[in-house]
């Protein structure tokens, strides 16, 4: 291979090296605007209250999800640390809870207020009681600018 060609190649290879490291190109893909933070703000607050009021079926109408939902359980006592689940829907979400409901408990509980940021709503949570759960968190995507749910965290108070 001529040297020429060869310079070309390896150079050509340093800028793709760069690009791909480059943290001023990865940036802008990563940032969230300030609206659509507030967006993601009210969608994991809505959501939150709806785990709360048992009405997570009301938000399929227009669904804040792409294709489906996933539900991360984290036991406070328990061996089985984590529960992982999907679901196609907030109907199979809400009806996969209540089958496991003994007498309307576990209770359910969330924070009033939340921090979002890169993907992720936090819920504050300041104590625990025995047979409750409590919305943790959830993660959202963008598309086209819009948060879409991605994941719900719930932290079971055992």
């Amino acid at each position: 291979m001529p040297n020429n060609i060869r310079s070309l190649r390896s150079r050509v290879q340093g800028l793709v090296l760069a690009a791909l490291l480059s943290p001023a190109l990865a940036l802008p893909a990563l940032a969230e605007t300030p609206a659509q933070r507030e967006t993601a703000t009210r969608l994991a607050l809505q959501i939150s209250q709806d785990f709360v009021g048992k009405t997570l079926v009301t938000q399929d109408q227009e669904p804040p999800y792409l294709e489906q939902v996933a539900l991360v359980i984290k036991h406070s006592l328990s061996e089985n640390e984590f529960e992982r689940k999907s679901f196609q829907s907030l109907r199979a979400l809400e009806a996969w809870l209540q089958h496991r409901e003994i007498d309307g408990l576990p209770g359910r509980n969330s924070a009033q207020s939340t921090t979002c940021k890169q993907g992720l709503c936090r819920f504050e949570i300041t104590g625990l009681l025995h047979n409750n759960l409590y919305f943790e968190a959830a993660s959202y995507v963008y598309l086209n600018g819009k948060p879409y749910l991605k994941t719900i965290y719930l932290l079971d108070g055992d």
